[in-house]
């Protein structure tokens, strides 16, 4: 799917693949990548990402919101856009992005969803729960990371 969104208010799930080498048992290759949730809204101009990344000092799985940045994105030779849903007016970016925060805000203020692990809690069941909260499919999302990160994870954790 194009980058360029298709409705006037939605949501794109958006993958990076990545091809890694893993020594650990022997060669292993396969597809590892990131994954985020963009929100847009084009009567509103609001273009944001909801994404977590490993926050490698504390070995967590931090939420990120921030603007989406086109440059940023082709700074990487290869995304797809995985998903492009419409979303009605009650479905909101605040909305989603306060029922995370409530739920994963720790008291150091860090939107902590636990302890980074590729077996069940990186980037891929942030996108997943996102994709509830905004009432729509996370199919795709659970087969690739079922396919692709799952295995890795299982690997890595030998």
């Amino acid at each position: 799917m194009p980058l360029e969104p298709k409705y006037e208010k939605g949501i794109q799930v958006i993958y990076r693949p990545v091809v890694i080498i893993c020594e650990l048992n022997g060669i292993y290759k396969d597809e590892i990548g990131h994954i985020f949730i963009r929100y847009y809204d084009k009567k509103k101009g609001i273009d944001k990402i909801i994404e977590s990344i490993w926050n490698k000092l504390k070995f967590i799985n931090e939420i990120k919101f921030s603007d989406f940045k086109i440059e940023e994105l082709k700074n990487f030779n290869d995304f797809n856009v995985l998903q492009d849903e419409e979303l009605s007016d009650e479905q909101d970016y605040e909305i989603v992005k306060n029922i995370l925060i409530n739920k994963y805000k720790d008291k150091n203020g860090i939107i902590n969803r636990g302890e980074y692990s590729l077996l069940d809690n990186c980037c891929f069941q942030t996108v997943i729960e996102t994709l509830i909260l905004f009432g729509k499919s996370p199919y795709l999302v659970q087969y690739i990371f079922d396919e692709k990160i799952h295995p890795i994870g299982v690997i890595w954790n030998k």
